[in-house]
């Protein structure tokens, strides 16, 4: 019995871990019997320009500007939010290979993939070994329906096998559970020593292997706590000539006539199925590699048939319908081979009615689409601080450069921009390096101090158009970013001005989202979960905010903080824009920002500081001529004043007079900015003359120099409590809730609040307060 399991796993292995592999040799039979071939040619070794894997490349899928290739001698690195390891993508090479011939030898073996590395969360679903392409095969009914015979066959041996042609949802793949198909794998505790990758065996044992496989799908289960070592590999397949190779009774076939230009995915991925989903799309990949063929002349000899093969063109013309696609930012990273920040863009495609996805073209590919297209303008590639704003420039000018290329550029200029527009990257861009990867030097010493809660590396949005690598540590105090090879941060947010934290998608990418009292930090990080969990517990763990955490004008920028010619606009942000209803009653709403304000700094949790910063954001969205009395914009602005007030204290440390000035509310639909200057002298004391100096002010605004839209909402009473009450409101911080209806009764007392401690009387003196 146990001899019918090994054959009938055997014939099992051998069909399904090739996957697409087998099937694609079935397809092929057809037109192999009506048109015989000749043998593959091997290119002689003196050939330069035809050496070994010539016109081959290796891409890394979920982190596109990485430099891997095959039969590397130094691992290719693995980082993705669900693995993280190393692993090496071997080839046989005929030319011999001093590093790696003594694993083949004695072997069929065409390519052998290595993998060890660590789950950082235990999967859910199942973990697939997957071969995928980018699009939809091309085939006749006949031979899908041939196909289809012969996966069901295979499904009798592997019920988990899942396959597919491919749909407007899912791409053409075949994927097999990682656990039951591997060829060897191997789980090392974290305190014992792995197998060490780049060895033939990893001492998996016959029996062992036996059992692992019988293992019924599903119930394997991947440990966070374990170091996994596992491989895969195929005589079938010889990637260096493109082509199938040692199929029973055919000839050598070249891939192109199966998947054209289309890349091959080798694949690692879990697959979580959603409620009567039964294509895999909702999947997190370990790691996707992307094999493709970029030389233009075939490594075999086309069949015999003169009447075939003239009628073909050897121009290939590559169609753009339906592919639209604009430059979104560009990408400062860092290449640790060279010790180098590079440039790289970030484009927006749209496939007909596809879903968005992005692509990642380093500057090597646009040089090399440009010279294609008989242009050798040379660019900048160096991220460098003085080069930013020329970088700037020179991403509108790329843009306009690949759109010329779809409507007139030349074959090889429209094929190869074809190529990375249809190769979809995957959501995930970070990968979470070290910070001696990345060049960032944190001493010992100042590591022993800083108490770090969690740090990686991250990609932070710094504007709409840039997207800089970085390094991102968390401490109990700061959330500190730095640029790659550094020694010190850039940036740091306390954490006692974050006010909230999230996770959005901005197009496919899923990115951490930080609110703090003036700005919007976008980042994207490997696990943007973990690190939201992370940040959310120390806020919540301090939250009475630490005197060392102020904000110092002088670091605001346009992006982060909305800013008008210098001002510091509190309730309003550039990037992200919060769901808001469309009526509002305003005596609400600026009774309700009171009240959330007193909440926020009687208590700073984020719950109360996320809901200060809502409330505040709806008085953009009033319409100030409904104030019709006096009454009615005297208790709006008073209210409006010491949220303003207590917001200002909230998010300056030790705020100085400037701030009175420049530190602002956008109210109204209207749209007006007004400081806490601006309140007071221009909308409250509107009927009061103008006076001559405050010394808590540098100047006195005059309502004269302000246009109609502020007279038309002032307040014309003449009200000497105003300055009293407001004087009352900075130096207590006694915070009150005014009505409309009962608006003097309340002003009255908080008067006499303000006065009775200060008014001193004597026999014949009344000593009033400054």
């Amino acid at each position: 019995m146990n001899d019918v399991f090994d054959f009938a796993w055997r014939t099992t292995q051998a069909t399904c871990m090739l996957g697409s592999i087998m099937f694609v040799a079935a397809l092929y039979m057809r037109r192999v019997r009506q048109h015989p071939m000749k043998p593959v040619v091997d290119m002689p070794a003196e050939d330069g320009n035809k050496s070994f894997g010539y016109g081959l490349s290796l891409r890394d899928a979920i982190n596109p500007v990485a430099n891997i290739d095959f039969n590397s001698y130094v691992p290719i690195e693995i980082d993705t939010p669900l693995f993280q390891g190393n692993a090496y993508v071997l080839l046989r090479n005929p030319q011999g290979d001093a590093r790696w011939d003594p694993l083949f030898q004695g072997k069929q073996r065409m390519i052998w993939v290595m993998v060890q590395g660590q789950f950082k969360r235990q999967p859910k679903g199942v973990v697939y070994l997957a071969g995928e392409l980018p699009r939809s095969m091309d085939l006749s009914m006949w031979t899908k329906a041939w196909a289809s015979m012969i996966i069901a066959s295979v499904k009798t041996l592997i019920s988990k096998l899942h396959f597919s042609f491919g749909s407007e949802k899912e791409a053409p793949h075949i994927a097999l559970p990682l656990y039951q198909s591997a060829d060897q794998l191997v789980a090392t505790p974290l305190d014992e020593v792995p197998p060490k990758l780049g060895r033939d065996s990893w001492g998996e044992s016959p029996k062992q292997q036996q059992e692992r496989k019988a293992t019924p799908v599903g119930q394997e289960v991947f440990r966070t706590d374990m170091v996994y070592s596992f491989q895969f590999h195929t005589m079938y397949v010889d990637l260096t000539t493109w082509s199938l190779v040692n199929l029973p009774g055919i000839n050598d076939v070249s891939l192109k006539n199966f998947f054209g230009d289309m890349a091959l995915r080798l694949s690692v991925y879990e697959h979580v199925p959603k409620p009567n989903e039964v294509a895999h799309i909702s999947k997190e990949y370990c790691f996707a590699f992307d094999v493709s063929c970029t030389d233009s002349e075939s490594t075999t000899t086309e069949p015999e048939d003169s009447a075939a093969t003239s009628c073909v063109s050897k121009d290939v013309i590559i169609d753009f319908t339906g592919i639209e696609f604009h430059m979104w930012m560009w990408l400062e990273y860092f290449d640790a081979t060279q010790d180098l920040r590079h440039v790289a863009y970030v484009l927006v495609v749209r496939q007909g009615d596809s879903k968005v996805y992005t692509v990642i073209l380093p500057s090597e590919a646009i040089e090399l689409i440009m010279r294609l297209n008989g242009d050798n303008t040379t660019l900048i590639t160096r991220a460098r601080r003085e080069f930013y704003m020329a970088i700037e420039d020179q991403v509108i000018e790329v843009g306009r450069q690949l759109h010329s290329v779809i409507k007139s550029g030349t074959g090889e200029a429209r094929k190869e921009l074809h190529h990375w527009l249809t190769t979809q990257s995957p959501m995930t861009l970070a990968a979470a390096n070290t910070d001696n990867s990345l060049g960032v030097s944190i001493w010992s010493w100042r590591r022993s101090s800083m108490n770090i809660c969690k740090e990686g590396s991250a990609y932070r949005i710094l504007s709409d158009t840039f997207l800089r690598q970085e390094y991102m540590v968390l401490t109990s105090e700061h959330l500190s970013f730095y640029r790659t090879y550094s020694s010190s941060s850039l940036k740091k947010l306390p954490i006692a001005h974050i006010t909230h934290v999230t996770c959005r998608h901005l197009h496919d990418l899923f990115v951490l989202v930080i609110y703090t009292w003036t700005e919007v930090v976008y980042v994207h990080v490997p696990d943007p979960l973990a690190w939201q969990d992370a940040i959310v517990n120390l806020c919540e763990r301090s939250p009475i905010r630490q005197s060392s955490a102020f904000l110092k004008m002088t670091n605001w920028t346009p992006f982060n903080a909305l800013t008008y010619e210098g001002y510091l606009v509190l309730n309003s942000r550039k990037v992200a824009h919060d769901e808001v209803d469309q009526e509002f009653n305003l005596f609400a709403v600026a009774e309700q920002c009171v009240q959330a304000a007193a909440n926020a700094w009687t208590s700073r949790t984020l719950e109360n500081k996320v809901f200060f910063q809502k409330q505040v954001q709806r008085l953009r969205f009033l319409d100030l001529n409904q104030l019709s009395t006096s009454e009615q914009r005297m208790a709006f602005f008073f209210n409006v004043y010491q949220s303003l007030y207590v917001h200002l204290h909230l998010t300056i440390e030790e705020p100085t007079t400037v701030c009175m000035h420049q530190v602002v509310y956008e109210v109204g639909v209207q749209k007006l900015l007004l400081s806490l200057a601006e309140i007071e002298h221009v909308i409250l004391r509107g009927g009061l003359p103008t006076i001559i100096d405050a010394p808590y002010l540098d100047e006195i605004p005059q309502k004269s120099s302000y246009p109609a839209q502020f007279s038309s909402i002032a307040c014309n009473r003449k009200d000497f409590r105003i300055s009293i009450a407001l004087y009352g409101h900075r130096i207590d911080k006694n915070l009150v809730v005014y009505e409309p209806n009962c608006f003097h009764e309340q002003v009255n007392a908080m008067v006499s609040s303000t006065l009775q401690p200060r008014v001193k009387v004597s026999e014949s003196t009344i000593h009033l307060p400054v």
